[in-house]
This record gives structure tokens, sequence and C-alpha cells, in this order.
């Protein structure tokens, strides 16, 4: 930041600008905030033609708008389409049904290794809820991009991040949010993991749940047998990919504590491995999710309402 103001304004300069807006976006009570801003002001007024998107995400890092939680009303904003058509967030919310918002970037990874579950969690979902991809790229690279062709949610671009800026905690993507009918932020995540989709299926089918810190890990349903809880799980991953369940852990109800006194399905503090191929696609990512499911129960049984 020091050597910047004597820097050619040119493309190299507004990228190190960038790189020092990211720390400040991403630290609390940044200590040079002041020398910052000023920065900005100066070489923004002297930017080349062309530098417009790069130079709106810098003053959103470093004048940030109050970014909406979990509780909030969701707000609009207007996004550009494949034909570069202006759209509203909200008219996918107009159907009543709950909408995910997928911020996704054509150099990232994982957004790349997402798409053949996600294709199969929209069809499997459509009726209950609508998927807005919102891409982050510049819109000419986004528009010529064959990823971002394949696409068949809705598909829209925020090159200027003015959505992420308000929806997201976090730069890093992929970034999910999840809208109820009513337009309330129902819960956040950041990143993919094989299974999440499928995970997160389950949970809108089973029982009601907040699945977000786990999304390959759902309720299926719970039974209440004389004296006796049992909770039905489903858990998808990777089949080579182990997972364990602490044979101390506990159901928290009532505000009590639950120990855990039997497992059915899967040994307790040892490594299981998901048994079921969950599709017969031969996809190299999507065609090695598998899943299994167990029980647990807890006693004291609590009351299951």
């Amino acid at each position: 930041m020091d050597i910047l103001p004597s820097m050619p304004v040119d493309a190299a300069t507004i990228y190190w600008l960038w790189r020092a807006s990211m720390t400040a976006k991403n630290t609390p009570n940044f200590p040079y905030m002041d020398q910052l801003r000023n920065l900005e002001s100066s070489i923004a007024a002297h930017a080349p033609k062309g530098s417009e998107d790069r130079l709106a995400e810098i003053h959103a890092n470093i004048y940030p708008t109050r970014v909406l939680q979990i509780g909030d009303e969701a707000e609009d904003a207007e996004l550009t389409d494949m034909q570069g058509q202006k759209h509203h967030l909200l008219e996918a919310l107009a159907t009543g049904r709950y909408v995910l918002l997928d911020f996704w970037g054509i150099n990232c990874g994982p957004c790349m290794a997402s798409e053949s579950e996600m294709k199969v969690f929209y069809e499997m979902m459509k009726d209950k809820l609508e998927i807005v991809c919102i891409n982050q790229d510049k819109l000419s690279a986004w528009q010529k991009h064959e990823f971002s062709k394949r696409i068949t949610s809705i598909n829209l671009n925020d090159s200027k991040k003015s959505v992420s800026s308000r929806y997201c905690d976090h730069s890093s993507i992929p970034y999910y949010v999840l809208i109820s009918p009513d337009k309330r932020i129902v819960w956040k995540h950041i990143g993919y993991g094989l299974g999440n989709f499928l995970g997160l299926a389950e949970a809108f089918n089973g029982p009601k749940q907040d699945n977000s810190s786990n999304l390959q890990f759902a309720i299926r349903k719970t039974e209440l047998n004389g004296d006796c809880t049992t909770i039905s799980f489903r858990y998808y991953t990777h089949k080579d990919y182990g997972f364990r369940i602490a044979k101390d852990s506990y159901l928290t109800a009532n505000g009590k504590k639950y120990k855990l006194t039997a497992a059915n399905g899967i040994k307790l503090d040892e490594d299981n491995y998901t048994q079921v191929k969950a599709s017969e696609s031969t996809d190299e990512l999507l065609g090695n999710i598998y899943y299994s499911d167990f029980t647990l129960t807890p006693s004291p049984p609590p009351s299951t309402s």
C-alpha cells in the first residue's frame, strides 16, 4: 500500500489494490482502512477503461454493506442472464418454493466438481426448490465458458459481486444460501463435499431439521417404541472415505443430554464406510457416492415431539 501510489495506474496496480481490499474485508478492525480508502479513491480516478467491475468489487470490500444473516428477509438484486437480459433475484421466490443460491466461479474446482450431483439434486427437488446459479466472473468470460452453458437451473451473472457482498459472509466459493418460501434466509454453507446435495435432499424429505453443518448427514425418521427412542440416519460420501460416530455422543433435548446406549448399522468410535451405491451414474464422482443407513438410540428417551 505504501508502494502503490508511486506506481502507474494499470491492471497490475489495480490487482494489488484488490488484494489489499480482500485482506481488509477478511480482517476485523483492519488498521490501515483510512489509507486504503484514500488509495482506492486516487486509483479509481485514474483507472483505465475496462476496470469498472474490479473497481466496484474493491469499493464493496472497503465500504461493505451489511451482510444478510440467517432469519433476515431476502433482498432483491438485478442480475444478467446468458443473453444479456436483466432479471430480478426475487423472481425465483415468486414460485412459492425454496430457493438455493449457488455462488460460483469458472476457476473454482469444487464448483465444477459439484455439477453432476447438483443436476441430480435439482431433478429430485424442483417441485420443492429452485436453484439460482450466480457466477462471479466477467460477463463475457462467463457467457463463453462451456460449463456455464451446461447449467440447467436459473443461470445468472454477478460480475460486480453486488449480490454476493450482501448474502455471503466470506469470499470463498462455492457458497450456498437457502431461502424459504416466505423469503427468509434459512441457512448458509461454504464449500462442496461429495454427497452434500443428496444429503440435503434427504433432509428436505425427512423430519424437520437443519443439517447445514454437515449436508451429507440427515435424519430420516424418529421412532418411539415403549421406553426407547430410535433415530434413523443416512450418511452420503465417497465409498473410500470413512466416517466415525463417537461413543460419547449425546442427544440434547429439553435442556438435557442423553448419551447413546446403542448403535445399529455402524460401529461407534471406529471407521465406517458407506455401503450402498447412491445412483447408477458412471460419472467419475457421482458414481462413487455411496450411503449407509444406521440408527442411534439415546437413553433415557426424550419426547419425540
